[in-house]
């Protein structure tokens, strides 16, 4: 019985799981969340008003808390979502599959 060959498939089954239940759950936030950021609307495009602080410079958007999501954030929020977790489950079975393979007797 070949272990490797058997947990790679595993692997490629649960992430395809994953990602498929990932696509049905939060897909189309994801999706409502791009258009809405690369089609601002009239809300989104009125001139802020920023008055200075008590210090010299005026304060960024991100200082006060009016940074809007952009579509490289969007998309790499979603990536992580989508990716990581497979990612990381194949990341640790190599790892233990590296750990098994050194206690394995040499053949003489």
């Amino acid at each position: 019985m070949d272990w490797s060959r058997g947990l790679f498939r595993l692997w490629v089954a649960a992430s395809a799981a994953w990602v498929l239940v990932i696509c049905v759950t939060s897909g189309p936030s994801y999706v409502a969340e791009l258009r809405a950021v690369s089609s601002p609307t009239a809300s989104q495009t009125t001139e802020r008003f920023i008055l200075p602080s008590d210090r010299d410079e005026l304060q960024t958007d991100e200082e006060v808390g009016l940074s809007q999501p952009t579509t490289i954030g969007v998309v790499a929020n979603a990536a992580k979502v989508f990716a990581l977790p497979p990612l990381i489950l194949l990341a640790v079975g190599m790892t233990l599959r590296w750990v098994a393979v050194g206690f394995r007797r040499e053949r003489s």
